[in-house]
Order: C-alpha cells, then structure tokens, then sequence
C-alpha cells in the first residue's frame, strides 16, 4: 500500500506543474478555458488544473513530454500578468514559498533606432533581469514607435529606473517602462499590498517593538531600583 502511493506520487511529480500568475487570481473555470485555448496549439493531449493555496494552482498534462512542452514555448502571460512555473514535488509547500523573480514585458519608448537591433536589446535586457526574446512586434519598425522584450527579473534586487548605455564616445540613458508590471511588496514579494502596508513586516515590528520595551522595562526598573537604593542609603 505505502509502496503504491509512492509510486502515485512519482508518476504524478513527473506530469504536474505548480503555477501561479503575477497579481491575477483567476477562477477555476476561466483557467480551464484559458489553459485549453493558449496551450491547445502547443499540445493537443488535455490538461487538468487544480486550485491551491495563496493563488497558487497545480496543472497535471497527460504525459512528461507534455508538461516539457509547456516549460519550453514559455514564457506564458495573462494579458499583463506573468505566469510562474516550475515542476511540482512532494516538498513544495504554498505557505513558505516566496516568489522573488516572474517573467514581465519591458517596454522602451523612444529608444534610438540604431539600438534596434538583438545584441543591444540583449544588452538592455540583461542589465534589468534576463531576458528571453523580443516581441514579433519589434520586427514591424512601421507599426510602433517602441520596443518591448520578455524580461525574467528579480523582484528583491528593485527595478532600475534608468539604464546607461555606452558605445564609444556615445552615451544614452534609456528609461525602462514598468507600467504593465504590477506592483509587489517589497518585504514578502507579494502582490496585494506595499511594503508599507505588508502584515508580515507589521507582525515582525510589533514583535520586535515588544521586544525592545521588554528589555527597557527590565532595565528602567534596575536603574530606578539603584537609583532610590544610593538616594536612601
């Protein structure tokens, strides 16, 4: 019995995803229509997906092959909103899982056309984050007046908000726009509040607040203590 639930949780730790979006919390039925429409040209074999815990849900596919497919014509967006994958395991655990980095689209409005080309929007998009293709949209100078590209960045490490670039005797400061990337705390990398306002960091300053007036309390009561002792001595 024990041997044949391990062999369940094998087979199914080799077809499943763990995902979740950038911000966007979708219902179950628009995800199955969603997952059915933009992976069906990718692969036609059906997918199941199942809820978890703080909007995070696991994608079953019928077969390895499958589940590899999806992990390499990424990366997967919502409209705006970025789709975190990875393979799921037994060990995963929603609850301490912190998402620090999500595929976003960058855009670079009025970049000079001569850094129109890929090795400068390698170089631009590899000093924000990593970056994985341009939009097919780029290839269409006519039709647009800027470029974006797929960056993979790092929510911890802050977005630039200025990029210098250099050749020669030539200097250019490009600014990233970050308009469709929705904003996240940066103390617990979520996406429903600001730092400010973030319920872990308020839970760790009040523990840390009662701390230090503990430690005051006890120190302010043996100073007094000394003090009347040599008052009345």
């Amino acid at each position: 019995m024990v041997q044949a639930s391990l062999d369940e949780t094998l087979k199914f730790s080799e077809i499943a995803l763990i995902c979740r979006f950038n911000g966007f919390l979708p219902r179950l039925t628009t995800l199955h229509s969603w997952t059915s429409e933009v992976w069906k040209p990718v692969i036609p074999d059906a997918n199941n997906s199942y809820p978890y815990a703080r909007g995070f849900f696991i994608v079953d596919f019928e077969n390895p092959k499958s589940r590899q497919c999806i992990l390499d014509f990424g990366p997967w967006f919502w409209e705006n909103s970025g789709l975190f994958m990875k393979p799921w395991n037994p060990s995963f655990d929603p609850s301490t899982t912190v998402i620090t980095s999500t595929p976003v689209w960058v855009r670079f409005l009025n970049l000079q056309f001569h850094l129109w080309n890929l090795s400068s929007l390698k170089a631009i998009g590899n000093a924000i984050g990593k970056i994985f293709y341009r939009c097919p949209e780029t290839e269409e100078y006519a039709r647009t007046t800027y470029i974006r590209i797929y960056v993979e960045m790092d929510f911890s490490a802050g977005f630039p908000a200025e990029i210098q670039l250099t050749s020669k005797d030539y200097v250019w400061n490009q600014k990233p726009d970050y308009k469709s990337v929705l904003f996240i705390c940066r103390s617990c990398f979520e996406t429903d509040h600001l730092a400010k306002n973030c319920p872990k960091a308020s839970q760790k300053n009040s523990a840390r607040k009662n701390h230090n007036r503990s430690t005051w309390w006890e120190g302010a009561q043996k100073e007094h203590y000394t003090i009347i002792k040599e008052e009345y001595s």
